[in-house]
């Protein structure tokens, strides 16, 4: 499965500003697609956010939601985590078909995912 197939990366500074969270904090944590290939290996839980082709602003609910769960502390609980970004949805057979695929291919490889 190839990331850049299904998935837009996380822009960070949309989510954090120009800030850096604190230390302690799931940001430093995290493994997120920020374009490059994120490491998978060793993690169980997978942050997808939900994207729709035919409003342009919807990533910002994924978005809101990230820069709460980024905030968070215990960044040990953080380091199974993965933020995959956001999938981008338009209703259509192929979209589920698609999405169906990345749930089933996450899910086989032990990783359970979390839409947002």
């Amino acid at each position: 499965m190839d990331i850049h197939d299904f998935f837009i990366p996380v822009d960070t500074r949309a989510i954090i500003g120009d800030t850096s969270p604190d230390e302690n904090s799931w940001y430093h944590s995290l493994d997120i697609y920020e374009g490059e290939e994120p490491r998978t290996e060793g993690k169980s839980v997978a942050l997808i956010g939900i994207e729709r082709k035919d409003d342009p602003e919807s990533y910002r609910i994924s978005y809101e939601i990230r820069k709460h769960l980024y905030q968070l502390k215990k960044s040990e609980l953080a380091d199974a985590i993965i933020d995959l970004g956001n999938y981008q949805f338009d209703y259509t057979y192929k979209a589920y078909q698609s999405f169906g695929f990345v749930l089933s291919e996450l899910i086989t490889h032990g990783i359970v995912p979390v839409i947002l």
